[in-house]
C-alpha cells in the first residue's frame, strides 16, 4: 500500500531528542542551583543578631560567669566578675583604713594608747578586710600649764594627721584646741599675778588640774 506523503510518519531526529534532553538537564540545574547556594549562606532575623550579640557581650540573669582571674572564694569556686569586683574594692578599704588609722598613731607618740583597733568584713575569697578603725588619744594634763598645752597640739595634730580627717577627727581635734586655749589662759593668768612654780603656790585652777593629772582623758580617733 502506498502511504501519501502527507500522512508519513517521520521518526524525531536525534538532534531534536538531544536539545530536549539538555533543556531538561539545563532546567533541572537552574532548580538546584539556588537551594544549593542557599544552604550555604545562614540568614539571621535582626532579633536573632540582637539576642547573639547580648550573649556574647554580658553574661544573662542569673549567670556564673567566672572572671577568669584565677582567684577563689572560700569554697574554692573561682569567683564571678562581680564578686572579683567586690574583693578589690575590700582590699583598697583596707589599705586606706590602715594607712589612715598608722597615720593618728604614728603623729600621736606616747599619746597614742595603744594600737589601732580595726572593725572587719569577710569577702567573697574567704579574706577579712579592714573597713572601720580607731586609734585612743590621751589627752594628757602636763606638770605645766605649758606643757598641757603642747600636750594638746600634739593631740590636735595626730586627730588631723590623715589625709582625710574624718568626723571624729574633727572632733577629737576641737577637744584638743580647747585644752590647749585653757592651759594657755592659765598660764597667763599666773604670769600676771607673778607666780612661778619655785614660790611652791599654786592658783585654784592650778589645784584643780593636779587633781586630774592621774585621771585618763581619752579621745578616740577614728
Amino acid at each position: 500500500m502506498n502511504i501519501s506523503p502527507s500522512n508519513s510518519i517521520r521518526p524525531l531526529s536525534a538532534p531534536a531528542v538531544l536539545a530536549r534532553t539538555m533543556d531538561a538537564s539545563e532546567a533541572a540545574v537552574e532548580a538546584v542551583g539556588p537551594v544549593q547556594r542557599e544552604r550555604d549562606t545562614l540568614e539571621l532575623s535582626p532579633r536573632a543578631l540582637e539576642l547573639a550579640a547580648m550573649d556574647e557581650e554580658a553574661p544573662g540573669e542569673g549567670s556564673d560567669e567566672t572572671s577568669g582571674s584565677g582567684i577563689r572564694g572560700a569554697d574554692g569556686e573561682p569567683l564571678t566578675r562581680e564578686e572579683e569586683t567586690q574583693v578589690q574594692e575590700l582590699k583598697a578599704r583596707d589599705r586606706e583604713v590602715r594607712a589612715h588609722e598608722e597615720a593618728h598613731k604614728a603623729t600621736a607618740g606616747d599619746l597614742a594608747i595603744g594600737g589601732p583597733t580595726y572593725e572587719y568584713e569577710q569577702a567573697p575569697d574567704g579574706q577579712e578586710y579592714a573597713v572601720g578603725g580607731e586609734v585612743q588619744i590621751a589627752l594628757r594634763p602636763g606638770r605645766t600649764p605649758e606643757e598641757t598645752a603642747s600636750n594638746a597640739q600634739r593631740a590636735r595634730r595626730a586627730a588631723l594627721a590623715p589625709a582625710q580627717p574624718s568626723a571624729q577627727d574633727h572632733k577629737v581635734a576641737a577637744q584638743a584646741a580647747q585644752m590647749e586655749a585653757e592651759a594657755r589662759q592659765e598660764a597667763r593668768e599666773a604670769e600676771a599675778n607673778g607666780e612661778s612654780e619655785e614660790s611652791g603656790s599654786a592658783p585654784e585652777s592650778s589645784a584643780l588640774e593636779l587633781m586630774r593629772r592621774d585621771e585618763a582623758y581619752r579621745a578616740t580617733a577614728g
